[in-house]
């Protein structure tokens, strides 16, 4: 416990990343604001120095973080400390300034599925299409199947060079790589606890970007972990982490800055299921992977994300060879004005 006179004295705060902080967590920082130790009651209103910028939506553990609530809090601890009504603005954040057009399109098309599946939850109710600051033509997202439209030996290649984010949780790598019959091959040694550098959990990812980004096995994960794409879920432990599921698939996604593609490896594909472009695609991806002829514009589950959705298409190991990393000319005169 940290007495009164030990407390920091910070004069203005600005907290990226607050949807994970607790409750207690959040109270214990507007408490170190300075200012709320002056007596403020006959002064006008004012502008608080306290700014908290966070995603509720890229939550990864059960911190219980809600904009309604941060708001309450922040109302009930000023007012405690100098009886001053408080009325904190709230500021929609909708420009994407990481990742491509297409990229940000398929995180859109993401939210606009758990806005689906989640219809009561206050998050869901807020969610909103993002609109991309790069406008550049760009490459919509690429799905593979290991030994479908991708071999074994390209995926391994892939896995070397591009950043890989897998469905476990953070410090989860190793144990996920070693069991996994593919990547175990890439370790020079299965017995040392050093993994490869260009595989982590979505978790371990939150807050960085990549140019190039792999969602390695996640349609693999949700199956296996029981949940469906059925909006009525009578089970609420269930909900419950089919909730964060998409948090940690929306974070994953939202790491790619040129290029983002999905590769699921799991099972043994027959020669019938190689002739089709179809096959097994798992019930995750089934209504975000689309054939060249569909109409893109059918994905979107609301009104409000009517031209804001891309899906992913069947890729070539040609796209995956030619993923385009570079800042176009057009992009770079952009950003220096």
């Amino acid at each position: 416990m940290i007495k009164d006179d030990e407390r920091p004295k910070i004069a203005a705060m600005v907290c990226d990343e607050a949807q994970d902080f607790t409750p207690r967590e959040i109270r214990f920082l507007v408490r170190c604001v300075e200012l709320l130790r002056f007596d403020l009651q006959n002064i006008g209103p004012l502008s608080l120095p306290i700014v908290l910028a966070g995603d509720s939506l890229q939550t990864l553990a059960p911190t219980g973080f809600r904009w309604s609530a941060v708001r309450a809090i922040l109302y009930e601890e000023i007012w405690s400390a100098c009886s001053k009504d408080c009325y904190p603005e709230s500021l929609v954040l909708q420009q994407n300034y990481r990742s491509r057009d297409a990229i940000v399109k398929f995180c859109n098309l993401i939210q606009s599925t758990r806005k689906e599946l989640f219809p009561t939850r206050e998050d869901s109710r807020e969610i909103e299409p993002q609109l991309a600051w790069d406008t550049s033509p760009s490459s919509v997202p690429s799905y593979y199947r290991v030994g479908v439209n991708l071999s074994v030996e390209s995926f391994r290649n892939v896995a070397r060079r591009m950043m890989v984010l897998l469905p476990c949780e953070e410090a989860g790598e190793l144990d996920y790589i070693r069991r996994d019959p593919t990547l175990v091959t890439l370790l020079t040694d299965r017995d040392s606890d050093e993994i490869l550098e260009t595989v982590m959990s979505s978790a371990a990812a939150k807050g960085q970007e990549f140019s190039e980004v792999v969602l390695y096995n996640f349609g693999k994960q949700f199956a296996d972990s029981g949940f469906n794409m059925n909006p009525q879920n009578d089970d609420d432990n269930s909900e419950f982490a089919r909730e964060f599921f998409f948090n940690k698939l929306y974070v994953a996604a939202s790491r790619a800055c040129q290029s983002l593609f999905i590769i699921e490896n799991h099972h043994e594909v027959d020669d019938a299921q190689r002739t089709t472009r179809l096959a097994e695609v798992p019930n995750l991806w089934r209504q975000m992977v689309v054939n060249e002829d569909e109409v893109q514009e059918s994905l979107a589950r609301q009104d409000e994300f009517l031209g804001h959705v891309v899906g992913a298409r069947f890729g070539t190991e040609t796209d995956l060879n030619e993923a385009d990393s570079a800042i176009s000319p057009e992009n770079a005169r952009k950003f220096l004005g």
